[in-house]
C-alpha cells in the first residue's frame, strides 16, 4: 500500500508538471460548429494541445558489502526493496548493486573451488602511471529487465538475507563482509552507467550510494622502476607532492589536495570524474551509529571540492 500511494504521488506530480508546460495552438482545420460567428470572431479554427514528454530517468543503485554495515544492512535492503518496487511500479529503469572486496565471496561467485587465499585476481589495469585500484567485485541483486517472476524470487532472497541480519541467522558464506573499496565501485559504476543510459535512452540518470564510511584509502600507482627492470605500485602522499589524476578520453584533469578535506582526495576525484563522464547526479546516503551522540557528530556530512561545491550525503 505503502508503494502504490507513492505511486500515485508521483503520476501526479509528473501529470500537473507535464499539464503546466503544455501549449495550445491553431490545427489549421476550420471548427464547422463555429463558423456562424466569423465576423465577430477570427478564432473559428480548432485548437490542439500538445503535452510535452517527460523525460526518461533511470537509477543505479551501489550498497555498500562491508563488515561495519552489519547492523545497518536489514534497513538497508528494505529501503532498496521499496525504491526498487516503486521504480518497478512507474516503470523507472534500475539496477541494484552491492560491492564489496570479499574474497570468499568472489571466488564463490566465479565458482573457484580454492577459495583459502586472500587474493582476488587482477581486476584492474597495472600499467605504468595508472592508479593502483585494490580488487572489488559488484554483486547484481535487481534490476528491470527482470520478468515478474525472477523479480518474485530474487526479493524473496533478499527478504531472507535482511531477516538473517535482524535476527543474527547464518548468512550464506556468498555474503560474506569486507572492507570498504566505494573508489574502485564509483570508477566501475561510471562505465556501467553509460550502458545503462544508452540500453534505455535516457534523459536523466542518477547513482544512489548506500555505506556507513568513507572509502579505503587508494594512494598509489605504478611506476616503471628501472632498477628491478618492471613496473611496481609507488606509494604517493599528497601532502608532499603534486598529484593530477587524469582520464585523457573523457578530457577529465583533476588535483588532489588533501588540505582541503579531512575526507580521502581520490573519493573526490572519484565523484566529480563519476558526474562529468556520464552526466549523472549522486545521491548518498550515509548510515550513522544509532548512539544519539555519534549521530548529532556526523550531522553535517560533505564533501567539499576544490571549486566550493560540495557532494552531501543524508542519513
Amino acid at each position: 500500500r505503502y508503494i502504490t500511494l507513492l505511486a500515485k504521488e508521483f503520476e501526479m506530480k509528473k501529470a500537473a508538471s507535464a499539464y503546466s508546460k503544455a501549449k495550445t495552438s491553431n490545427t489549421g482545420d476550420i471548427d464547422v460548429s463555429k463558423l456562424y460567428k466569423y465576423q465577430i470572431d477570427d478564432t473559428i479554427f480548432k485548437k490542439m494541445m500538445r503535452i510535452p514528454k517527460g523525460k526518461s530517468h533511470g537509477l543505479i543503485l551501489l550498497l555498500d558489502k562491508s563488515g561495519s554495515m552489519s547492523n545497518n544492512l536489514s534497513g538497508s535492503i528494505e529501503q532498496i526493496l521499496i525504491l526498487t518496487s516503486f521504480c518497478r511500479k512507474v516503470n523507472i529503469p534500475f539496477v541494484v548493486y552491492g560491492f564489496s572486496n570479499s574474497d570468499r565471496s568472489f571466488k564463490l561467485d566465479h565458482n573457484l573451488k580454492d577459495y583459502s587465499g586472500v587474493h582476488m585476481g587482477q581486476v584492474w589495469s597495472t600499467g605504468e602511471n595508472e592508479l593502483g585500484l585494490s580488487p572489488m567485485q559488484l554483486r547484481e541483486y535487481l534490476n528491470s529487465s527482470m520478468s515478474n517472476s525472477e523479480f518474485s524470487k530474487a526479493v524473496k532472497a533478499l527478504l531472507c538475507l535482511k531477516l538473517a541480519y535482524e535476527v543474527r541467522l547464518p548468512r550464506p558464506k556468498s555474503e560474506t563482509l569486507s572492507n570498504t573499496p566505494l573508489n574502485e565501485a564509483i570508477f566501475a559504476t561510471g562505465y556501467l552507467m553509460k550502458e545503462f543510459r544508452k540500453k534505455h535512452n535516457l534523459e536523466l540518470s542518477s547513482l544512489i550510494i548506500v555505506h556507513d564510511g568513507d572509502s579505503d584509502n587508494t594512494n598509489r600507482y605504478y611506476d616503471y622502476d628501472a632498477d628491478m627492470g618492471r613496473i611496481r605500485a609507488t606509494w604517493y602522499d599528497t601532502n608532499y607532492s603534486n598529484v593530477i589524476v587524469q582520464d585523457v578520453s573523457n578530457k577529465f584533469q583533476y588535483k588532489l589536495q588533501s588540505n582541503r578535506s579531512k575526507y580521502d582526495p581520490l573519493l573526490l576525484c572519484a565523484l566529480k570524474w563519476f558526474e562529468q563522464t556520464t552526466s549523472s547526479k549522486i545521491f548518498g546516503f550515509f548510515l550513522t551509529p544509532t548512539a544519539g551522540r555519534q549521530i548529532k557528530s556526523s550531522s553535517q556530512h560533505r564533501y567539499v571540492f576544490d571549486d566550493g561545491e560540495h557532494y552531501e550525503t543524508k542519513h
